[in-house]
């Protein structure tokens, strides 16, 4: 089929399933191995869909290891992100993988962009990493 179509981008579509598959099976190492390779190739996946993925392995990891990686790849999404749930999200992995300033600069930006439904929830995460609390349960 790569031969006959070679223009309907296969490798990302076979990548993004890779890693769906992944996060659905809760396998975060084979999770990782794919985003690697989607990544080292210049694909991407979804905002949404790496926005599930991130808040799955903040939620589920404490490895500081894993945090980061799922940060290096989740910080390609909110460069320019006007969308505060990712932004949140990205807050709340650095802040887990033990990057606080960074964090901080990150959720102060996700309240900022935030909504009235939404502002005082960002607010109550920034005032615990602040103090430096867990904003995970």
């Amino acid at each position: 089929v790569k031969a006959k179509y070679p223009t309907l981008g296969w490798d990302k579509t076979i990548n993004t399933s890779k890693v769906t598959l992944a996060y659905y099976k809760k396998d975060t190492k084979s999770m990782l191995a794919a985003m690697k390779h989607m990544y080292a190739n210049n694909q991407q996946l979804e905002d949404r869909v790496m926005n599930a993925i991130a808040w799955n392995i903040f939620e589920s990891s404490e490895d500081k290891t894993v945090l980061s990686q799922v940060a290096m790849y989740l910080g390609k999404h909110v460069t320019n992100a006007k969308d505060p749930a990712i932004i949140d999200t990205y807050a709340n992995v650095l802040y887990k993988a033990g990057d606080k300033t960074n964090a901080l600069k990150w959720m102060e930006k996700a309240v900022a962009l935030s909504d009235a439904a939404a502002k005082s929830e960002y607010k109550a995460t920034l005032e615990k990493m602040k103090a430096g609390n867990p904003t995970w349960k």
